[in-house]
């Protein structure tokens, strides 16, 4: 598995295995998931460190810092360490430019919709359509 890969599954945003219940953007939406907007996505994330499974296998863990900054790691075959950017558009996308560490770096840009249904959040691809996969989210302090 290539790093690239590992990158790309991993991506915040950054997928994750759900419960069948909600796997796809339509689904949670018919559930009464809702999208959050530009001040509940800020309330939610800065100052948050944010936690969940890879769509590879493996699991992801980025802190949100205010100065606009993540920092975190990837575990897959093995562990590695990630940082970059992140920004918030008017229409709530939480877009992120990731980069690997190490002597072969990666980067990786992404924007995302996150979604709340009751306590559980979920994130989805800013492009996405109703046969999106959403991926949950575990947001801590």
């Amino acid at each position: 598995m290539t790093m690239r890969s590992m990158l790309a599954g991993a991506t915040l945003l950054l997928g994750s295995q759900l419960a069948l219940a909600q796997a796809t953007l339509g689904e949670l939406l018919e559930q009464g998931g809702k999208r959050l907007d530009k001040a509940e996505v800020q309330a939610l994330l800065v100052g948050a460190t944010l936690a969940g499974p890879t769509t590879t296998g493996g699991d992801v863990r980025l802190e949100v810092k205010a100065d606009g900054s993540l920092s975190g790691n990837i575990r897959a075959v093995r562990s590695f360490g990630v940082m970059g950017t992140w920004k918030l558009e008017e229409d709530g996308r939480f877009c992120t430019d990731l980069s690997s560490g190490g002597s072969r770096p990666v980067q990786l840009a992404a924007c995302n919709h996150y979604y709340r249904k009751g306590n559980e959040y979920f994130v989805a691809d800013a492009q996405s359509t109703p046969e999106t996969p959403v991926r949950r989210r575990e947001v801590s302090r």
